[in-house]
């Protein structure tokens, strides 16, 4: 091989390199391009948004409204997750208690495990009350008794229902 043959070797394989080069940086700038609008899930972003707060946006006040929103969507109830029933009285310490800040009537069922009928249903009560004791529908013999207390929420003011929550307890009969 001449020099002259190894001179031009040199050259097709610089700009063969050359040309791999310019190839992979305008396959990157594309797939870069391509992507910058778009998040990680394809999502296209807006371009023309301006990050950060809207002028004259009070941000207490917003922050108040989400709080009110959040609070709407809450169920609050306290109540006794292993209470005790007597046999004599017919009467169990539920302490099924509608806190004042929960600002939604609630009603309450409380059900066997395994059974579908209620032994027990409540009315309404209204914020900050509570219901120390309640007489069941139906006797328990002495033992354990699993159940669930289904409880309802509704507005104060339409009283649609707004949702369901639930707690197992334990009822002890005695």
């Amino acid at each position: 091989m001449t020099k002259e043959q190894e001179k031009q070797k040199q050259k097709k394989k610089i700009l063969l390199a050359s040309g791999c080069a310019v190839l992979a940086a305008v396959g990157i700038g594309t797939a870069v391009f391509l992507n910058m609008d778009r998040g990680k899930n394809g999502l296209e972003l807006e371009a023309n948004a301006t990050v950060g707060e809207m002028p004259g946006v009070d941000e207490e006040t917003r922050r108040k409204q989400l709080q009110e929103i959040l609070d709407k969507s809450k169920i609050a109830f306290s109540i006794n997750t292993s209470p005790m029933f007597d046999n004599k009285t017919g009467e169990m310490n539920l302490l099924l208690e509608n806190p004042s800040n929960n600002a939604k009537l609630i009603t309450a069922q409380i059900v066997l495990a395994g059974q579908e009928k209620p032994i027990y249903e409540s009315k309404a009560l209204v914020p900050g009350s509570y219901l120390e004791s309640v007489t069941l529908d139906k006797p328990l013999s002495p033992g354990t008794y699993d159940a669930i207390v289904y409880l309802n929420a509704y507005d104060e003011e339409t009283q649609e229902l707004i949702g369901q929550t639930g707690a197992q307890i334990k009822i002890i009969s005695v």
